[in-house]
This record gives C-alpha cells, sequence and structure tokens, in this order.
C-alpha cells in the first residue's frame, strides 16, 4: 500500500507532523509519495532528508496512491 502525503503548505503547522509521519514510514519501510508542494517546502525547510521519494502534482498524487493523508483543514481535504 502506497501512501499519499498532501497539506496546506500556507500552514506553519504543518511542518512538524509530515515530518514526523515521514520518519515514521521511512522506519517502517512503507512506501510513499509527496505533493509537490509539500516536498518542495521540505525541501525549503532543511527536512528534505525526510523525503527522498516521488513528488506529483495533487492529481497524480490520486492516481498513484492507495490512501490519501491530507494535512490541514476541511477545505486542504476538499482541494485533495
Amino acid at each position: 500500500m502506497t501512501y499519499g502525503i498532501t497539506g496546506n503548505t500556507t500552514k506553519d503547522k504543518l511542518w512538524g507532523p509530515v515530518s514526523t509521519l515521514l520518519a515514521w514510514l521511512r522506519q517502517e519501510g512503507l512506501p510513499f509519495c509527496l505533493d509537490a508542494a509539500v516536498a518542495h517546502g521540505l525541501r525549503e525547510r532543511g527536512l528534505a532528508e525526510l523525503a527522498p521519494c516521488d513528488a506529483h502534482h495533487v492529481s497524480e498524487l490520486a492516481r498513484r496512491a492507495d490512501v490519501i493523508l491530507s494535512f490541514g483543514g476541511d477545505g486542504t481535504l476538499l482541494h485533495t
């Protein structure tokens, strides 16, 4: 099962939980891919080592992942 991760990149509170999740997914050996905007934000914050994975536009993410984890409010989920 591949996990897709997206979120509202305008929210500063996004990066801590996403970083924690990515570290856990890597530790467990679980495959994941990121929304390109989330991957870009991780690189900007020096967290790229947590994200050695595929990055895709959110519409492609939906095709590649079996489960989507969307961090943010209801608007973020509706956008996804």
